[in-house]
């Protein structure tokens, strides 16, 4: 009966939602220092389930999600009035995420940040240089996107906010 099917995505989450918890339970406990950023790369690039349920469970501050499947108007409307108008759940927009942590630490007093990020969000998606944009920033995110693998990696993500970070 292919209603009574097992699918090949929930094979497996219980074990991976629970050694991530493990992981970022660890990380945590280990942090000694203030102002410390957890970017944790995450399995689910084919369903916003595993990043959701690990984001949630851990208490995550920030959590994207692969682009499919599509999130409802409703669910964008109460993501945009959580995280603000300008956070795209399915785009990590680096300038945006260096004000985000530093509002975050600023304003709020937090000591650490969570950001769950899932593998398989398009490089292409993460890069904020245009293509009128002729600083050598605008130039080297230009030249890295066009010769790095397709997919994020959280790698990626962190020489993304340490050349913002290096702009401010």
């Amino acid at each position: 009966d292919g209603d009574r099917g097992v699918h090949a995505e929930s094979i497996g989450a219980y074990t991976a939602a629970n050694t991530a918890l493990e992981a970022i339970d660890r990380l945590r406990e280990q942090s000694y220092l203030t102002r410390t950023v957890f970017m944790i790369q995450s399995v689910g690039v084919k369903s916003n389930f595993l990043p959701v349920q690990i984001g949630l469970a851990c208490g995550a501050h920030r959590i994207y999600l692969p682009p499919f499947p599509p999130m409802t108007r409703e669910a964008r409307e109460e993501v945009g009035a959580l995280f603000g108008a300008s956070f795209d759940p399915h785009r990590v927009d680096m300038k945006e995420l260096v004000e985000w942590i530093d509002r975050m630490f600023s304003e709020s007093k937090k000591s650490y940040l969570v950001i769950i990020i899932p593998s398989g969000i398009p490089l292409g998606q993460v890069l904020t240089g245009t293509e009128e944009d002729d600083s050598n920033t605008g130039k080297y995110e230009r030249m890295v996107s066009s010769m790095a693998p397709i997919e994020l990696t959280t790698l990626k993500v962190v020489e993304g906010l340490m050349m913002h970070y290096e702009g401010n």
